[in-house]
């Protein structure tokens, strides 16, 4: 529909000087563009593409939904080979926005191939087994081959001694289900739910119970703020003047902070 063409992301393509000597861009659909295609940016435009500058005049971009970063970071042409995302400042990645400045860039990554994508993916995997859980799989793999070979021994026992092949088979399964240890999971389980719940008490919501156990192991924490822990927006808690007098923010009317704020 015309409604659904409209919200779908633009950018806005240079094209090659023979097909437009007098300059000029054209807007296409982001998912049209192709790598090598020249792309034009501006303030508050969201990047359609992962793409390396070319040029820029004091270009700033938003890329915390990316790198966490809350502050704009600032670009440049200049080559970063060997840097980790958050300081490749030569590239704009998709997804982020621009806040400041214009720049030209050409596109390298579409679709799956961007930071963008990439990070989805990694944050999508789902972690493998850890602590009881896989020590439990670990015990199940141990115990497996010796549950099957003593319930065929015991059948095999049986029908020597002549035991009708009905009886020796029940007599060697239920061998091997009794050397399960089904109520190891269950145990396990329920002692995370509890766990889970005492916390509960003290405010502290759990979502996944098996991240009780990591917890246990963890001796530094370190948060992703933005977004998070934090809103991603400044306020003004506590005015000090060159004197040391200090207010707090809901003293901001009387007339010294609020001097203090209009000279800042």
């Amino acid at each position: 529909s015309g409604l659904h063409a409209e919200q779908q992301p633009k950018a806005r393509v240079a094209p090659p000087p023979e097909e437009a000597p007098a300059g000029g861009t054209r807007t296409v659909d982001a998912g049209q563009l192709l790598p090598g295609d020249v792309i034009e940016l501006k303030g508050d435009d969201v990047v359609p593409a992962d793409a390396r500058l070319l040029r820029q005049d004091g270009l700033e971009v938003d890329e915390s939904a990316l790198t966490g970063e809350s502050l704009p970071v600032h670009k440049h042409v200049g080559a970063t080979p060997h840097a980790a995302v958050a300081d490749r400042r030569c590239m704009v990645f998709e997804g982020t926005t621009v806040v400041a400045g214009t720049a030209q860039a050409v596109v390298v990554d579409i679709g799956e191939r961007t930071e963008a994508a990439r990070a989805v993916h990694l944050a999508a995997r789902t972690p493998p087994a850890a602590g009881v859980q896989a020590r439990l799989q670990e015990l199940t793999r141990k115990a497996l081959p010796l549950t099957l070979a003593g319930g065929a021994a015991v059948t095999g026992l049986a029908l020597l001694r002549g035991t009708p092949v009905r009886d020796a088979v029940s007599g060697g399964v239920a061998v091997a289900v009794a050397a399960v240890p089904e109520g190891l999971p269950l145990v396990a389980t329920v002692a995370q739910l509890a766990a889970a719940r005492r916390l509960s008490r003290d405010g502290v919501l759990v979502r996944t119970p098996r991240t009780l156990e990591a917890l246990g192991r963890v001796d530094t924490f370190c948060f992703d703020k933005t977004g998070t822990l934090t809103e991603n927006r400044l306020r003004v808690v506590r005015v000090s003047d060159a004197e040391g007098t200090e207010w707090a923010a809901g003293d901001a009317g009387e007339p010294g902070p609020a001097a203090t704020l209009r000279r800042a």
